[in-house]
This record gives C-alpha cells, sequence and structure tokens, in this order.
C-alpha cells in the first residue's frame, strides 16, 4: 500500500470533486484514453476487425492504428451531405464516419446508422454530440478544452479487458502554460511535440488531465460556444458557402467557405490562427471534388470559450477585411 503524502508545497488549485462530462451509465460504458488515436486502437482491437473503410478527408495519421493491428484499409470519398460514397461493406467490416466539424444533422446520423451496422463514429470534431447506441463512439477532449491528453471511447455493452497504463501529461505541460504568460503562439512548437507524444503509445487518460475535466463547467463552456457559433455566423453566413447545421450544437470551429486559397495565410498573418484540415487531401483527390474543394478553402474560425462577443465581431471584421467585403 502506497503512503498517503501530507504536507509540502500546494498543487494547481484544481477541483477533484466535479464529474468528467461523459460517465458511464446503464446505457453506456465510457472508457477514459489518451487520444483519439487510442480509442480507434482499441475499438478496432475488441471488435476484432479484419477490414475498416477509412475516409480519404481526414488526419492522415488515422490510418495508424488499424495499421499497428495489421487490419486491411479501404479508403472512401464522400457525397455533397459528407456522407460515405459507393461503399459496401460485408457483414465482417467496418465503416469509420467522421461527424465533420461537429456540423451533422440528426437525419444524416440516422442514415450512417441504418446503412452501416458495424460503425465507429469520429465525434473528434463534435465533443457534445451524444452517443448513439450499437456503434463504436470517439471523442478528443484536447480538442474542445485546454488539456494536454484525453479521449472517450464510449459503446453499449462494452468492456475493456486488458490493463492499459495511465499516460503521464505533466512532462508536456508547457504549451498550456507559456500561453497564459506569453501567448498562442510562444507555445506552438511545444504544442507539436506533445501531438507527436501521442502517437507512439495508446493508454489511459493521465490523471492530470481527468482531473482538470472535473474542474470544468460544462453548462458554461456549452452555452458559450453555442452563443459565439450563433453569432459569427450572423455576420459571416451570407458569404459562407458551407451550409451550415444551426440545429447541431457540437461545433468544434465555425467552417467558412470561401474561394479564397489565401484567405487562410492573410488572417494568420493578422494572428488569427486556424488549422489546415487536410493538406494531404489535395494531393489524391481532383479539384472538382469535394474533398479538395473543402481542403483547399474551408478556413476553421474559433467558436470556444476563451472568447466573448467583442471577439467574435473582430474575428468577423478581420475575415471580410481580408477578403474585401465591408
Amino acid at each position: 500500500m502506497i503512503e498517503k503524502e501530507y504536507g509540502g508545497y500546494l498543487p494547481l488549485e484544481i477541483t477533484k470533486d466535479g464529474n468528467e462530462y461523459y460517465q458511464s451509465n446503464k446505457s453506456f460504458n465510457v472508457i477514459s484514453l489518451n487520444s483519439g488515436r487510442s480509442s480507434f486502437y482499441f475499438a478496432a482491437k475488441t471488435a476484432k476487425m479484419k477490414k475498416i473503410y477509412l475516409p480519404i478527408f481526414n488526419c492522415a495519421e488515422t490510418k495508424i492504428p488499424f495499421k499497428k493491428l495489421n487490419i486491411e484499409i479501404e479508403y472512401y470519398k464522400l457525397d455533397e451531405k459528407l456522407l460515405p460514397k459507393n461503399i459496401y461493406p460485408k457483414k465482417n467490416e467496418f465503416v469509420l464516419w467522421t461527424n465533420y466539424y461537429g456540423n451533422a444533422s440528426d437525419q444524416e446520423k440516422k442514415i450512417i446508422q441504418k446503412r452501416y451496422p458495424n460503425l465507429i463514429i469520429d465525434n473528434c470534431n463534435a465533443f457534445f454530440s451524444k452517443p448513439i447506441k450499437g456503434a463504436y463512439n470517439c471523442y478528443s477532449t484536447r480538442k474542445f478544452f485546454g488539456v494536454c491528453d484525453g479521449a472517450y471511447l464510449i459503446k453499449d455493452n462494452y468492456k475493456l479487458s486488458e490493463k492499459i497504463e495511465f499516460d503521464t501529461s505533466y512532462q508536456s505541460f508547457s504549451h498550456l502554460i507559456k500561453q497564459i504568460d506569453l501567448g498562442t503562439n510562444f507555445g506552438y512548437l511545444d504544442n507539436l511535440e506533445n501531438e507527436k507524444r501521442l502517437n507512439e503509445k495508446y493508454l489511459k487518460m493521465s490523471k492530470l488531465t481527468k482531473t482538470i475535466l472535473k474542474s470544468i463547467d460544462y453548462k458554461k463552456v456549452f452555452k458559450i460556444r453555442r452563443r459565439n457559433f450563433i453569432e459569427l455566423h450572423k455576420l459571416l453566413g451570407e458569404i459562407n458557402e458551407f451550409p451550415i447545421n444551426l440545429n447541431s450544437k457540437t461545433h468544434m470551429y465555425y467552417p467558412f467557405l470561401i474561394k479564397d486559397k489565401d484567405l487562410r495565410y492573410k488572417l494568420i498573418d493578422k494572428k488569427l490562427f486556424n488549422p489546415f484540415w487536410w493538406k494531404h487531401v489535395l494531393e489524391i483527390t481532383e479539384d472538382f471534388e469535394i474533398e479538395n474543394r473543402l481542403s483547399k478553402y474551408t478556413v476553421m474560425l474559433p467558436i470556444d470559450q476563451r472568447y466573448k462577443l467583442e471577439d467574435i465581431s473582430n474575428i468577423a471584421k478581420l475575415v471580410k477585411n481580408s477578403i474585401n467585403i465591408k
């Protein structure tokens, strides 16, 4: 038995008495892991799948956990509703479908569920999207909250029998601390190192991350993100070519689509940082295909809990000024 420690210096002032957003209940079992790729890995391993259909329009590293398990991979393209096109999996084959930007409608989710009974849902872009019974539902925490690792694998009647070690994230915390003292860009390289680290091992969620997640006011975060999203759509919706689903309340960013391939770089020059999803797609698709169009022209505008309405107004002004719309 490890003796409890007393005294010494004080820790970070974060509570251990709160609850994480996702917890096991009568309907679903929740496994806390260290990354979205970990959730794919353990879903695939538990299901003992032989083949998986993956979208071309996704992170290039999505394939890694399946390759580690020697699972056959076949790639598919999307239709205009961002649903899989022209795939016909057999009885024991699985499909990974991504809820892009958290924008999917309930009707689209029902279509996916009915069409593909063996399903992994990538909700890494849609933390607040409710899990679907019968599917392996995968979530990322660090894409929505200030933590170094964290993911959930959620399924009904699910048990993970093997023992998994805990991740440790204290050594990779510097980018979050630097952001507070110095600004986002000062921690960028440290953030990339942390991303690289998470590719190496598939582990349980770190205790540090778990503690931070218990400290978050999820209702407040949800409310702010929703408010910011609606406000940005009011300001930019008329010039946005992406079909925004306002009924979805699970968006990670505001996806802004306009045919200006340099817009993302103009905004970065003005210190409005936005991720490129996903550059490699341009090399493997044709100009007329939806994957190419979305990757080339969609700019991810931040709507997260850091920002007040004044910030959202400034973001909209930066966008309009960068494309010369007054």
